[in-house]
């Protein structure tokens, strides 16, 4: 049956129409930009911004919230105009604004307040504020790194998938480059200077931030939800070595340890190098460490952080130091306790590494964060400052040590030395150091002073994405 259109009826029709046409959505971008690949942040404050795309004759009030199933979730600022620091930082958990009615951006600032648990499990939503109406919205995760023995067996998985993805050992022709360089480039380096911090040489702490950082962004590449976690090796982690983590010491024994024993469906499950033979360990880390919690060997961060000379990076007494303390009593143990392939030159063999060492850059963030070191030009935070001054009389150092000298591999130095100084000299092989999407530093090769301030807590520089769950901005 044929509608009848009655004057009353159009006039009815086309008012709904209009009102269709004019109701109001929003667009809200995370970094300024449309992508959703840069949409992962963490405790640090980035930019972002919202706009009207329905156009009007008046300005749209809009109240920001973030909403999760998880229990995840993200706090507001405005842009003041000012540098953000965690001193002028004050986020909220809304966000009231106005957006202007020729859809003309707003920018704001947003922050992780609690973390993700599953990707993008965080949901910006922007409401109308009388009546609860949504008008746009976006996912975004709070991604940090996070206790290894803490880990949903989501992000457990998605971890040990991109890493074996990354070295491709399960490929029929063999291991990739991708994942041995960074074993390659460690013994490369070991006696040039990124260990014997207790002799005062101050790139360890610097060097091995860059190093993960570097490998996350390669993960994070396979799969952007992926962090780094830290394996806490002065606490008891019996989550992590089991057969579908990091494997468990049970396997046949070699000259060089033990076989470590992956579940059939973990992706790290046949693991091996270039050079062949299964990946070993002498024994079960956290049961080999719990031996020596007490020693002289090995100590908590409570108590190296107990002397007074703790406060500076290197300083005068370079092995009171902070990076010496570090690397002699916190870290050493770590790795030879676990032995094996850890326990070598090209310790990074072993992914086990990658959980020691976040949670020796862990401790370095804490220690940041306990006495305010985050200022990259003091040498309380980094021993050496300047660039390398060539080889002379009091220079023990190689190029690449001082604060803002480029660091090796990622400087692609060409392996030729200066007649007369083979300290300005690292081998001749190098890889790029990879490039945030979202814009977190450092832009190009890091140096040593672009690795202290890693969450940008100063306001003076480039926050790298990077933070810890446990250890927050302000």
């Amino acid at each position: 049956m044929a509608l009848l259109r009655t004057p009353c009826l159009t006039a009815i029709l086309m008012f709904l129409s209009a009102a269709a046409v004019a109701r109001t959505e929003v667009v809200i971008e995370i970094n300024d930009t449309a992508s959703d690949i840069d949409d992962y942040f963490c405790w640090s404050p980035v930019t972002a911004r919202i706009r009207a795309i329905t156009e009007g004759d008046e300005s749209i009030p809009v109240t920001l919230k973030s909403f999760s199933s998880t229990g995840a979730a993200v706090e507001f600022s405005r842009m003041s105009g000012l540098p953000v620091s965690a001193r002028t930082y004050s986020p909220a958990n809304h966000l009231d604004l106005s957006l202007p009615s020729d859809g003309s951006w707003v920018p704001f600032l947003v922050s992780g307040a609690l973390a993700s648990a599953d990707g993008k499990d965080v949901t910006i939503r922007a409401e109308r504020p009388d009546t609860g109406e949504t008008l746009g919205e976006i996912a975004v995760m709070v991604r940090v790194r996070k206790n290894a023995d803490t880990l949903g067996s989501l992000e457990r998985d998605r971890f040990l998938e991109a890493i074996a993805r990354l070295h491709g050992h399960r490929r029929t022709v063999g291991p990739s480059t991708s994942y041995y360089k960074y074993a390659a480039a460690h013994g490369m380096a070991f006696s040039d200077g990124i260990h014997r911090a207790p002799d005062g040489f101050p790139l360890f702490l610097a060097w091995h931030r860059a190093f993960l950082l570097s490998l996350e962004r390669e993960l994070q590449d396979i799969d952007p939800r992926v962090t780094i976690p830290y394996w806490r090796f002065d606490q008891d982690s019996d989550k992590v070595f089991v057969e579908n983590f990091m494997g468990r010491v049970s396997g046949p024994g070699t000259p060089s340890g033990t076989q470590v024993r992956f579940a059939s469906t973990n992706p790290l499950v046949g693991w091996k190098m270039a050079s062949g033979g299964p990946l070993v360990r002498t024994g079960n880390p956290t049961v080999a460490l719990q031996k020596v919690f007490s020693s002289a060997v090995f100590e908590t961060l409570d108590n190296i952080f107990l002397n007074e000379k703790i406060q500076v990076y290197g300083g005068s007494e370079p092995h009171l130091g902070l990076n010496g303390q570090i690397e002699a009593r916190h870290h050493n143990s770590a790795h030879v306790d676990a032995g094996g392939w850890l326990n070598t030159d090209d310790s990074p063999r072993d992914p086990l590494f990658f959980l020691l060492h976040a949670n020796v850059d862990r401790a370095w963030a804490e220690w940041q964060a306990r006495f305010s070191r985050f200022d990259s030009s003091s040498r309380k935070s980094y021993s050496y400052q300047g660039t390398y001054p060539g080889r002379t009389s009091t220079n023990r150092f190689r190029k690449g040590s001082y604060a803002q000298d480029e660091m090796w591999p990622w400087s692609r130095d060409d392996g030729s030395s200066t007649p007369g100084d083979p300290e300005d000299d690292w081998p001749d092989k190098g890889f790029e150091f990879p490039v945030s999407p979202a814009g977190f530093g450092p832009a190009g090769p890091p140096t040593p002073a672009s690795m202290v301030d890693y969450m940008n807590v100063s306001g003076n520089g480039r926050a790298h994405g990077v933070c810890y769950d446990d250890l927050h901005y302000r």
